[in-house]
């Protein structure tokens, strides 16, 4: 994970801007599906939601904040705290904020630049059916066993990924995620709504685990205003 731990020492969770619009409250309650279609399911359940917050732990580094997801699944707007640096994804521009670094302006990055090696695998890592896809392209077998956990306030169903990590990863992917490479087990539990609330797996890097609530509850995830904005190659972000 050094592609970006150190840049400070400290972790905050974002709440993204004022104005939220809870879309809904309650969890659907829907048939769960087998083992071997888990994937497309919560996929479709995801692309419905609209929102959810997220929430990343591991051994040296945590990041947390909002994504709001598009017809398709993908993320389109995202406000997401990791360590002392804001990321934000708004009218499809990528925006870091960091700090008293940038004197607590916005810099507008090209994703494709420096922002993909420092920032981009953090913001690859939390997109849920981003992870799930790379999870369904490497995995050998999926089993629904282990314990039910409430999260968020529902009951889950555990779903246990073995997964061939460099069939699904690259190698600076399998750094960020703490493997190394050969099989892990990835632990999905999934909502009775089909929504995912945890990610889980051990790897070489100690224990991860990302959570995800509120589904439904969109942010007000909006663009900087343009006093606040400048042009992150003045920062070094190319």
């Amino acid at each position: 994970m050094a592609v970006f731990l150190g840049l400070a020492a400290c972790a905050h969770e974002s709440s993204g801007p004022a104005g939220a619009d809870e879309v809904s409250s309650t969890p659907t309650v829907v048939s769960l599906p087998d083992a071997q279609d888990i994937v497309p399911e919560v996929t479709a359940a995801v692309a419905g939601s609209g929102a959810a917050r997220v929430s990343l732990t591991a051994s040296e580094v945590s990041a947390g904040g909002d994504l709001i997801f598009g017809a398709d699944a993908a993320v389109v707007g995202l406000s997401l705290q990791v360590n002392d640096v804001q990321v934000l994804i708004a009218d499809g521009r990528h925006y870091l904020n960091l700090g008293q670094a940038s004197g607590g302006m916005y810099l507008v990055v090209d994703p494709a630049g420096r922002f993909a090696q420092t920032f981009g695998p953090v913001v690859t890592l939390v997109d849920p059916v981003g992870f799930l896809s790379r999870l369904g392209a490497a995995v050998t077998s999926i089993e629904q066993r282990g314990l039910s956990e409430e999260i968020d306030g529902v009951s889950t169903t555990p779903y246990v990924f073995t997964v061939d990590v460099p069939q699904g990863f690259t190698p600076e992917q399998a750094a960020l995620l703490g493997l190394a490479g050969g099989t892990v087990e990835v632990t999905v539990l999934v909502g009775p709504d089909l929504l995912p609330r945890r990610f889980s797996w051990s790897g070489d890097g100690g224990a991860v685990t990302m959570d995800y609530t509120d589904w439904g509850t969109k942010a007000g995830i909006e663009s900087p205003p343009d006093d606040f904005v400048v042009d992150g190659a003045e920062f070094g972000y190319v």
